[in-house]
């Protein structure tokens, strides 16, 4: 998968979603916990959401070949690893930034991550199956 992974596409559009949203966020100027942690987030999802897309939608060279077979193969298996990374990278962010006074329990933290993970396994997935049919037709 990490042959396979669109690492330049996806962390700069990441990257421009997350400043754009904290600068937005930000314009209110009382900058809080919660303005930092839901543009990292958001960029966290972008990305994995992103490059799953962009993965499997997109015809690679070489031995990115097999692995995009692969993941068309196994859509579902494919899409686990992006939204399992969401979901662990969601939670911690939103765990070290309570230390910056978020208020917010271990519970609200997870079904944060994993609510942003299972919208990134369904896309994903979903754009494999599309992209696998597309092939047979």
């Amino acid at each position: 998968m990490l042959r396979l992974w669109p690492w330049k596409a996806a962390a700069g559009t990441a990257l421009v979603v997350a400043v754009a949203w904290f600068a937005l966020a930000a314009s209110g100027g009382d900058v809080r916990a919660i303005i930092v942690a839901s543009p990292v987030c958001l960029g966290l999802v972008v990305f994995f959401l992103l490059g799953g897309i962009i993965a499997v939608a997109s015809e690679p060279a070489g031995e990115r070949r097999d692995a995009r077979a692969w993941a068309l193969r196994h859509p579902w298996a494919f899409a686990l690893w992006p939204a399992l990374a969401t979901a662990v990278l969601v939670f911690v962010v939103r765990r070290l930034l309570d230390l910056w006074n978020l208020n917010e329990t271990l519970l609200s933290s997870a079904l944060d991550g994993l609510g942003r993970a299972a919208a990134v396994l369904v896309c994903v997935a979903l754009t494999a199956l599309a992209a696998r049919r597309g092939q047979k037709g």
